[in-house]
């Protein structure tokens, strides 16, 4: 950690504020040495961000790139999810009306199934009457003829 403390900020601070940071004291740096408090403070405070400890700015760059990447595809995911539910709701609701069609063929079936018995019976009916009106004609006739 010392290490790290003394060759960090020594990229952008004097080394004798440095060494004085750390308590270093040597018997002529002191002498030399003509900081006041206030200025080794403002030192650090310009060069303290140099000791943190973060990513490397590639790894930050990609981590961005993958968290804004993530979002959208969780976005993506989102409308498609609701897209799905809309769908399977929709689809419910066609087969229910599907279901009452069917239900709804099925009586007019029946009701023409009936229909066409009550057409063929009076067609046996108008073909009996077609029957018996031929056999007056021709008893009509033969009793016109008869008469004559």
């Amino acid at each position: 950690m010392r290490k790290f403390f003394r060759s960090q900020l020594a990229l952008k601070c004097p080394v004798d504020i440095v060494e004085a940071l750390m308590g270093h004291s040597s018997y002529l740096s002191e002498a030399y040495r003509r900081y006041t408090v206030k200025q080794m403070a403002e030192h650090y405070q310009n060069t303290e961000h140099l000791l943190y400890v973060s990513m490397p700015q590639d790894i930050q760059r990609i981590e961005s790139e993958f968290k804004e990447e993530l979002n959208t595809n969780r976005k993506l995911v989102e409308g498609v999810v609701l897209e799905n539910h809309e769908l399977k709701r929709e689809m419910i609701q066609q087969e229910n009306k599907l279901a009452e069609d069917g239900k709804r063929l099925g009586e007019l079936e029946e009701k023409n199934a009936y229909l066409e018995e009550q057409i063929e019976a009076l067609r046996d009916i108008i073909d009996r009457e077609r029957e018996d009106r031929k056999d007056r004609t021709t008893e009509e006739e033969y009793n016109k003829l008869k008469k004559k």
